[in-house]
């Protein structure tokens, strides 16, 4: 049987606009970088041991057209000045040979900030609460835009995982 367990992730966040639902979800893909490659969506474990890399250091080991798996959050709307956020908060415990956790959280009408410290103290608390270890490191990653009048605004947060 083949493992494939990440060894690396790095995180990425974006905006899209457009007339089209679809259209500002692939804007917002290509503004976090990842436009390119072809993403599988996947829950939010993070693997013992996986370290966090640079976002730049993560696309220089991706090739246009890859498949790559990555914990997506994403939020839209096409209310014109509706404040619209997508976080993942991460948290990674002190034992290397345990699993870390991600949380994606999405909200409207609360900033980046507010939104990117819920999700990570959501992420601390699955961290808590499975296994009660202590963790070394809790980031988020956030994201905000406001609705545009008669277009589709959406806005990710994503990590990506490296498999080399």
């Amino acid at each position: 049987m083949i493992k494939v367990v990440p060894k690396k992730f790095f995180l990425t966040s974006g905006v899209g606009r457009d007339k089209d639902y679809i259209m500002s979800f692939a804007i917002a893909l290509e503004d976090a970088g990842i436009g390119k490659f072809n993403l599988v969506k996947v829950s939010s474990i993070i693997p013992p041991g996986c370290d966090l890399i640079s976002k730049d250091e993560g696309l220089k080991l991706l090739s246009p057209g890859q498949i790559i798996h990555c914990v997506l959050a994403e939020n839209t709307t096409q209310k014109a000045d509706e404040l619209i956020t997508a976080a993942l908060g991460a948290a990674i415990p002190a034992s290397k040979t345990e699993v870390g956790y991600f949380f994606e959280f999405t909200d409207s009408g609360k900033t980046k900030e507010e939104t990117g410290i819920y999700a990570e103290g959501l992420a601390r608390s699955m961290v808590y609460k499975t296994s009660g270890l202590s963790i070394t490191q809790s980031l988020n990653i956030a994201c905000e835009a406001k609705g545009v009048n008669s277009l589709w605004t959406t806005v990710v947060a994503v990590a990506v995982y490296i498999f080399t």
